[in-house]
């Protein structure tokens, strides 16, 4: 590149454009490529991270308390990097800033289908679960009192847990039915009772 063509303005201009391109991928792509690892660990305790991880899911976040504070960081420094090379262009710069944060309210509104899709997971779940309960029960009612040793969860694509196996719907009521780990925002498992009742449940508290 011609050296004239190298000035503080242009290299502002690069950097804030690979800040917001930087930023929107960490927030949009990152959730995705890095589910399995946040499955496994955090480096938050889970008393802080899964609360937050719900709030943001519920509130037209991405699922990770990672993405948004990420993408805030990256944003963040770029735009006082541009800002420190080119200072003495304060016109440039006010209205690079300007477009700057114009994308990153953008990228902040992107993910507004994560709220729908994660009440609409919860729903979906819930009603499948409760549909499972009713042919455990029907089954119990037909054979003795006792649940069956096992149950087609197929219609599942995540794990779900069944703990009726030998046991009788006369017993003092117990937990049936439960989500496996880590498949709601917040690791909150949908329970089912022996007796039809259900409850969110939340291991870490």
């Amino acid at each position: 590149m011609p050296e004239k063509w190298w000035t503080p303005k242009t290299k502002a201009a690069l950097i804030l454009g690979c800040g917001m391109i930087t930023a929107f991928s960490w927030m949009v792509l990152l959730p995705t490529v890095m589910y399995q690892w946040w499955m496994k660990c955090s480096f938050l305790p889970a008393w802080f991270y899964f609360p937050v991880e719900e709030f943001l899911a519920i509130n037209n976040h991405q699922n990770s308390l990672y993405a948004p504070g990420g993408g805030i960081v990256i944003a963040s420094l770029s735009g006082l990097w541009a800002f420190k090379i080119c200072k003495d262009v304060k016109k440039f710069c006010k209205f690079q800033i300007f477009i700057f944060l114009i994308f990153f309210l953008l990228v902040l509104l992107f993910p507004c289908l994560c709220r729908p899709r994660e009440i609409a997971l919860r729903a979906h779940c819930r009603y499948d679960l409760k549909e499972i309960w009713c042919y455990c029960e029907k089954y119990a009612q037909n054979n003795g009192g006792v649940f069956p040793e096992k149950v087609d969860i197929g219609k599942f694509r995540h794990r779900v847990n069944y703990m009726g196996s030998g046991r009788k719907i006369s017993d003092k009521p117990f937990v049936l039915l439960e989500d496996g780990e880590r498949v709601h925002a917040g690791d909150m498992r949908h329970r089912i009772w022996s007796n039809g009742e259900s409850e969110d449940f939340y291991p870490w508290k």
